[in-house]
């Protein structure tokens, strides 16, 4: 009896090479390679970053073929907190960080095709969005205190700094003597989204505590302050409201 393995594997071997597709009874080859999708590389924001909220972050980004249409997308942590559709593919973007986004040190961007499952791109490391404490910021309830604050900070990695103008205008009847203090920030700590910071005049210490309401155009808190044997500790409520 006539053996038909070599005749199999002669099919086999010239089915491979021409990469076509050859029935033998019920075996059947398929030669169908599929062409590579796009592949997205984020180049920038890349991780490890420090952004304040308010700020534009120039999003860039390598496409090795047309992904069409994309995605940008913020995550905390593992949360969507911010999308934005229908990006063209040109390798650059400028994403504004909404003044509502809540800060976090765990935060992540990617670059998504909205037509190729699975295309994207992502920062390898967390980022952190920070408050924006940048700006000119005033006391805006002075009538029930008589307190008023003006204070003009900058914040940037990490770094507050500022100086301003204290005011008070002692109620009548209270004994306490009205006077007008230049002050600067010293001491601080930054617990997001608290801020704590100490207010330093030449002859008077105030210690400020803050919390920022999910605006992030306000600090809630109190002012605590340190004066003379004479007139002991006056404290009263604060709120700071930034101007544009």
């Amino acid at each position: 009896m006539k053996k038909n393995i070599p005749l199999l594997l002669l099919v086999l071997s010239v089915s491979l090479v021409m990469q076509t597709s050859c029935y033998l009874d019920d075996l059947s080859i398929h030669a169908n390679p599929q062409e590579p999708g796009p592949v997205l590389y984020l180049k920038y924001p890349s991780g490890g970053g420090i952004f304040n909220v308010g700020d534009t972050i120039e999003v860039t980004w390598t496409s090795s073929k047309p992904a069409g249409p994309l995605k940008l997308r913020l995550f905390e942590k593992s949360t969507i907190i911010d999308s934005i559709l229908n990006i063209p593919d040109l390798g650059y973007y400028k994403y504004y960080i909404p003044v509502h986004i809540v800060p976090s040190p765990n935060c992540y961007l990617t670059i998504e095709s909205q037509e190729f499952k699975d295309v994207r791109a992502s920062t390898g490391i967390s980022f952190r969005i920070s408050p924006n404490f940048s700006g000119t910021w005033v006391h805006n309830n002075f009538n029930q205190t008589g307190l008023q604050i003006s204070l003009n900070t900058v914040f940037k990695n990490d770094t507050l700094s500022g100086s301003g103008t204290l005011r008070f205008n002692s109620p009548a009847g209270t004994g306490y003597a009205s006077y007008e203090e230049p002050v600067t920030i010293g001491a601080y700590s930054i617990r997001y989204p608290l801020v704590f910071f100490t207010l330093y005049s030449p002859t008077r210490k105030f210690n400020f505590e803050g919390k920022y309401n999910k605006v992030w155009n306000r600090i809630s808190g109190r002012l605590f302050e340190i004066v003379d044997s004479v007139y002991g500790v006056l404290t009263g409520h604060c709120d700071l409201i930034k101007q544009d």
